[in-house]
């Protein structure tokens, strides 16, 4: 729904349904009646009010119909793409690498410090 403060008033509503708005305005009007139900709801009330006093005038359907053909169209919500097919994962390779580095710390660790797995070896439980 668009905001109120934009919707024409009825002097133009009126100018409008008579056919005496220029090309510019009648298109902004039709453009407006096109999204906003309010005013094309108060189109058919006026519109019948007309029918019933024998004024002719366009009908409501007309008018959406001609609101919408010069409306720019609607932002369409954005989407992703989809996603592409999963190929081979690399996830099991990178656990190696990673358990491979793991390993090598601990190595190296033992290498530099010899009397590193003595000083460990309290803390482990006995059997």
């Amino acid at each position: 729904m668009e905001n109120r403060a934009a919707c024409p008033n009825d002097s133009v509503l009126t100018q409008y349904l008579a056919g005496n708005l220029i090309e510019g305005d009648r298109t902004a009007v039709e453009k407006h009646l096109a999204r906003c139900a309010p005013c094309r709801s108060q189109l058919v009330d006026r519109f019948e009010h007309n029918r019933e006093q024998g004024i002719s005038s366009p009908t409501p359907e007309d008018v959406v119909q001609r609101g919408l053909a010069v409306a720019p169209p609607r932002p369409q919500r954005f989407e992703l793409p989809p996603r592409k097919a999963a190929g081979p994962s690399n996830r099991g390779l990178k656990w190696a690498i990673a358990s491979a580095l793991l390993a090598a710390v601990v190595a190296l660790l033992f290498v530099f410090f010899p009397d590193l797995m003595s000083q460990l070896a309290q803390f482990l439980p006995r059997a």
